[in-house]
């Protein structure tokens, strides 16, 4: 799915919630334009509902007996039935949902993530939207939430390692080979090259002796490795393909990435990995809206 389109289901789940959350379901058209900086759309909502026709049903109305009549939006009985189908999707998926979270949490240093960031990647990650409220306190095996519930001060930590969680997608490959073959392969990192992408002499020599390295799991402990290391950096790029395999769409933009340098050990210049896999392990697309 472009990421264009994905912008605008996000933004009509917003429409949606303001309209659902009033009395009657209903709300002035008006009233959605005076917030629409709030709902962070960057066009009228009259130019929105005309380029998103069948989501939104717009009608006229009186706000009050005698006064003139306004236009009014409702959520269309398509859009009812698409979040109907998403709870049953959910409903079906949360065990999933619930080891993913795990794993999030397993990957970071503390075993705890700020309850903003987490909430600012849900739908990179597949989590519904009341997650910290539906989800959440159905699993205190898991899961705890600390801190008071104010922004930047909240925090979702992890209550019980799930051992059976902390294998990563190459690692589940290579068991999945061995069942296959009887071959038991080295985990590694699937290596290849887009259709016309080139490597130099001294370049390919590099990527094949570091791919000889041994493979860092993500959800190992790596304090006692130096920062500059190259295991650490294979460990950072083991954690990249693990949140990008976790991901919904295999793509997450890079300044999201960005703001959980600390909880996953990232260096500052951590965005070098992405030159220096790119193309192979990692790829790097710009963002069309």
């Amino acid at each position: 799915m472009p990421l264009c389109k994905i912008s605008h289901t996000k933004s009509a789940q917003k429409l949606s919630k303001r309209s659902l959350t009033k009395p009657g379901q209903v709300i002035p058209l008006h009233y959605l334009e005076k917030r629409r900086e709030r709902l962070r759309l960057n066009v009228k909502i009259s130019t929105f509902l005309k380029y998103n026709p069948g989501l939104f049903d717009v009608y006229k109305d009186r706000i009050k007996p005698k006064t003139e009549p306004v236009r009014f939006v409702r959520v269309s009985h398509r859009l009812r039935n698409f979040f109907e189908e998403e709870k049953r999707i959910v409903l079906e998926n949360e065990g999933w949902i619930v080891s993913k979270l795990c794993k999030l949490l397993m990957m970071a240093k503390d075993k705890v993530l700020s309850v903003d960031k987490l909430v600012h990647v849900k739908r990179e990650f597949g989590f519904p939207n009341d997650f910290l409220v539906n989800l959440v306190p159905h699993y205190p095996n898991y899961f705890r939430l600390i801190g008071p519930p104010v922004e930047g001060k909240s925090f979702l930590e992890l209550v019980e390692w799930n051992p059976e969680f902390a294998k990563s997608i190459i690692e589940q490959r290579a068991e999945d080979e061995f069942r296959l073959t009887g071959i038991r392969m080295r985990p590694n990192f699937y290596y290849k090259l887009p259709p016309g992408f080139f490597l130099r002499k001294e370049m390919r020599e590099w990527v094949r002796d570091w791919l000889e390295l041994d493979y860092i799991s993500p959800y190992v402990d790596v304090s006692h490795l130096d920062q500059a290391s190259q295991e650490m950096e294979r460990r950072t790029v083991g954690v990249l393909h693990e949140l990008l395999s976790l991901s919904l769409f295999k793509r997450i933009p890079v300044p999201i990435l960005g703001k959980f340098g600390d909880e996953y050990r990232f260096s500052n210049e951590f965005s070098s990995v992405f030159t220096r896999h790119s193309g192979n392990i990692l790829h790097v697309t710009e963002r069309r809206d």
